[in-house]
This record gives C-alpha cells, structure tokens and sequence, in this order.
C-alpha cells in the first residue's frame, strides 16, 4: 500500500460503508440461531428482519471463468439473512451461515459519517460477539476465505453533469451534435494486487442516475466495491485485505472525480 497520506473530505458524498467477511460455512447454523444470537445484542440491535441470503461472490485473477456446466443443485431448506438494526437505522449487522457484515449508514437524521476508522472499529467490537456465539453453540470455527468493502456515495448533481463530476467523461465541446445525455450508467473493474504485484482482488466502480426517496432529488450514484482474498485465513488477515481495499477506494475514488467536485466536498488533503 502506499506510504502517502490517504486523501479526506470534510463532507463527503458517502452515504453507507459496509464491511463484510465471507467465511466457510457453519453447516449446523440455523435461523434458531439468530434468535438465540439477537438475545444477546437487542439492547444495541433491537430491530430485526429475515432478508434473502447473499451468494459468496468470489474474485480470481482472470476477469472472465470458464463456462460450467449445467449442474442441478437441491436444497433442503431456503437460507436467510438477518438483519440486526438499532434504532435510528445508523448500523446494521448482517449475518448468514457463511457472512457477517456490518454496515454504516447515514439514516433519516442525515448522521455525517464518521470515518472508516470508526465502521472499522465497530465491526471489530462485533466480530468476538459473534465468534464467542458460534463456539459456545459449537458450530465451527470462523475461517474467512473473502473480504469485502463497500461504500455507496450519492452525488448531488443533475444526472447531465456526468462531465463536471467524473474524469473519466470528457466534457463536452460546445459545437457537439449530440445533446448532453439524459443519464449514464458505467461500471469499471481494476485488478487489485498487493506489495509483490500479486493479484488479491478486484475494484468495482459502479456509475448510475438515482433519486432521493425523501424528495425525488435527482443524484449520481458511485458504489465502490473492493473484494478480495484476505492476508491469511484469520481475522487479522480478513481486516488486513480490508484496509487495503479502503485505501484502493479512497484513491481510486478520488482519481475517478474532479478537483472541481473535491473542493465541493471540502478536500483536506
């Protein structure tokens, strides 16, 4: 990772930061499990709800796999995903079989975010929580195998100022035939690597025109994904691919925007 200082904002456009460890599963966790689980943290969580299970998604060297043949896959049982929330919607923990994810969010109180310093120590006071659960109900032992962070920015712009807010849309010249686009959907990957230029994972910019549930405001929406394999199959090996894929959203993020729209959000360094 790079020894510069990593850029800041005084008031960045992000919205929801997530962390998330993909593990092997825990062949014996049951939804029971999760009730017996929130007894512990409904006092910080005291809101739930069942959501539909994640699928693992896991990042490898080549961009495109091979094609796999067809196969019938019978399950016994649809899985689920619980949700814990406190009450202000500002944190939620999310947890399956074979993921835990916490997430940050700015909520209905438009609560500034705080830093990944803090989502990141947060998620490791909830992690022996859980791990603590799962060994004295005897399900296994977490051994992460992805890591994953998400950060979800909504930029408030006209979906036609796609130039002005991103540097990788040239603006305009004023003589062009074509009429500013109505709106603009990109996706972009980057192969991550670490100090020996291996590759580890994989960097998603997701570029789309949204709007404001609240008052129909339109927005830019950038969702920035870094996924990949953690340091070692440990928790310090999880936190450790991380924070790495922090920094590659942090730069990449700042490398994909305008100094234009950085003064906007108060860039400090």
């Amino acid at each position: 990772m790079s020894s510069s200082p990593l850029p800041k904002f005084g008031n960045p456009p992000v919205v929801e930061v997530a962390l998330s460890i993909l593990f092997d599963p825990l062949l014996g966790f049951r939804s029971a499990h999760a009730g017996l689980l929130w007894e512990r943290i409904k006092d910080q969580f005291p809101v739930t709800e069942d959501q539909p299970e994640l699928p693992p998604a896991i990042e490898e060297p080549s961009a495109f796999s091979p094609p796999q043949p067809p196969r019938l896959e019978i399950m016994e049982r649809p899985r689920l995903r619980t949700w814990f929330q406190n009450a202000d919607g500002t944190q939620l923990l999310q947890i399956q079989h074979n993921r835990i994810a916490y997430n940050w969010k700015r909520g209905i109180n438009a609560v500034p975010y705080p830093s990944y310093e803090t989502v990141e120590q947060r998620f490791r006071e909830l992690l022996p929580v859980f791990m603590e659960f799962i060994n004295r109900q005897r399900l296994g032992d977490l051994v992460p195998i992805q890591a994953e962070v998400t950060y979800v920015n909504h930029i408030r712009e006209n979906h036609q100022k796609i130039g002005e807010v991103f540097t990788v849309w040239p603006l305009r010249d004023s003589n062009a035939f074509l009429p500013p686009p109505e709106d603009v959907r990109m996706v972009a990957r980057y192969p991550i690597t670490n100090e020996r230029r291996e590759f580890v994972g994989r960097l998603m910019a997701e570029v789309q025109p949204a709007y404001l549930t609240s008052d129909r405001t339109e927005v830019i929406s950038l969702n920035m994904i870094a996924r990949g394999k953690p340091d070692s199959q440990t928790i310090d090996g999880a936190f450790g691919f991380l924070n790495r894929g922090h920094e590659w959203i942090v730069r990449g993020f700042v490398e994909l925007t305008t100094s234009a729209m950085h003064a906007k959000w108060d860039r400090k360094q």
